[in-house]
């Protein structure tokens, strides 16, 4: 081994995990996680999404003054506590505003985390106060945003890179659409969105705004913006029809247990994904999730697993028991409770299956997997070392108590159920230590 390199023992207490990857989080809405849970999808967007992402935009005489300040501090606290967390890779949404979405890449590169970031468009349904002026208009904005950010990091760049990002098809119309698929294939661009989120978005989308499409993620593909380099957030009503659109197309779903949750839109069932052939990543999608940890994301993703299989045996056996109570009879209460079996359902995500989805599905959905997401010959070093403080009265007190005989299984069920950013040691991305 060459003198001047270092080796750093891990010991009994430590697991060294490939970096975590969150393929959906909104960076100007961190500032408001926690506010309006309860609130379904597209009144919260109006109440509270609209607005504060419209105070994210600079005014053109002020790309270096006050506003510009003021902005990159906001995502510059973003960033740092997403890496904090053991994110080295996010793909972020920004706001509508160009310059605004250049200084959240330009804090992401300086802070060294890998970042996929995206200027929001949108021209339709949308207050006037935050809404693009003409699909051209929109349509040119994103030009211009993709073309900076190819000049200044390079097309090859792994670090920081640009995403083509329709906000979702209720707020672009068809000619916006249609360009921005055409500017992703001019430059074989990574495309970011959402996809059957809340059931009145769906049935908003299908019978007012695109009756012809055959579903959600047809209007998509229809505009050039459903591809292999497509990923889309939530698909928590996606038929499977829809799964299997996505699925010739290449395209990946990222999962948001937690603001699926939060917003009250329904349970995604991760394993029908899986089971039709689709890569499922995971989002921490703030604010509509409630933290940027992707640990906390892990967690909530196991526990949306095991609400969807307790829900369909819990109807389940509702129905036998109001039978069994509408039954008179003793002897045929009897009969009805004894031919009672619980219903096969499919199997619950393990531990195992939440990890792959953090480090290496999101590293699919998002084209990197050569690059990140594992520990693989030729791959970028982007890591994250865990830490179990066992020693009482120690410096950091974590939520975690490791036992004696506590292996690496065990700790990584723990790090994954219980575990925090306290709990986050150090962080790699392409090899330097960022935390």
């Amino acid at each position: 081994m060459p003198e001047d390199i270092v080796t750093h023992n891990l010991g009994p207490s430590r697991l060294l995990l490939p970096g975590f990857v969150d393929a959906h989080a909104h960076a100007p809405q961190y500032e408001f996680v926690g506010n309006g849970f309860g609130l379904p999808l597209l009144q919260w967007l109006d109440t509270y999404t609209f607005p504060t992402e419209a105070s994210y935009a600079i005014p053109h005489d002020d790309h270096e003054g006050t506003a510009a300040a003021r902005v990159r501090a906001k995502y510059e606290r973003v960033v740092a506590h997403s890496l904090k967390c053991g994110t080295t890779t996010c793909s972020y949404l920004n706001c509508i505003d160009g310059p605004s979405s250049l200084i959240l890449a330009d804090v992401a590169h300086k802070a060294g985390q890998r970042a996929l970031v995206g200027k929001v468009s949108m021209d339709a349904n949308a207050p006037d106060f935050y809404r693009e002026t003409s699909a051209d208009a929109a349509a040119a904005d994103a030009r211009t945003f993709v073309e900076a950010m190819l000049e200044r990091y390079g097309q090859e760049n792994s670090l920081v890179m640009p995403v083509v990002t329709p906000r979702f098809a209720p707020t672009c119309s068809s000619s916006l659409l249609a360009q921005l698929g055409a500017l992703a294939d001019e430059y074989q661009l990574r495309i970011q969105s959402h996809l059957s989120e809340n059931v009145d978005e769906c049935l908003w989308v299908l019978s007012e705004l695109f009756p012809g499409a055959g579903s959600y993620a047809e209007v998509y593909e229809t505009h050039g913006l459903l591809t292999p380099r497509t990923y889309l957030a939530h698909g928590v009503f996606s038929t499977k029809h829809e799964r299997r659109v996505m699925e010739a197309a290449g395209a990946s779903v990222v999962h948001c247990a937690s603001s699926n949750a939060n917003l009250m839109s329904g349970f995604a069932d991760v394993r029908a994904w899986q089971d039709d052939g689709v890569t499922v990543s995971l989002g921490t999608d703030v604010a509509g999730g409630s933290s940027i940890s992707m640990l906390t994301t892990a967690r909530r993703t196991l526990e949306n697993s095991n609400s969807i299989s307790i829900l369909r045996r819990q109807m389940a056996a509702q129905d036998v028991i109001c039978r069994v109570e509408a039954e008179r009879d003793e002897e045929r209460r009897r009969i009805l409770a004894s031919a009672w079996t619980s219903p096969d359902a499919p199997p619950t995500l393990s531990v195992a299956d939440v990890l792959h989805m953090a480090t290496r599905g999101g590293a699919k959905a998002l084209n990197l997997d050569d690059v990140v997401g594992g520990f693989d010959v030729g791959m970028h070093f982007d890591a994250v070392c865990a830490t179990f403080p066992d020693v009482p009265g120690g410096d950091v007190l974590t939520p975690i108590c490791l036992r004696e005989s506590d292996g690496t299984t065990q700790m990584l069920e723990k790090l994954l159920l219980c575990g925090d950013e306290r709990n986050i040691e150090a962080v790699y991305v392409k090899g330097t230590r960022r935390i």
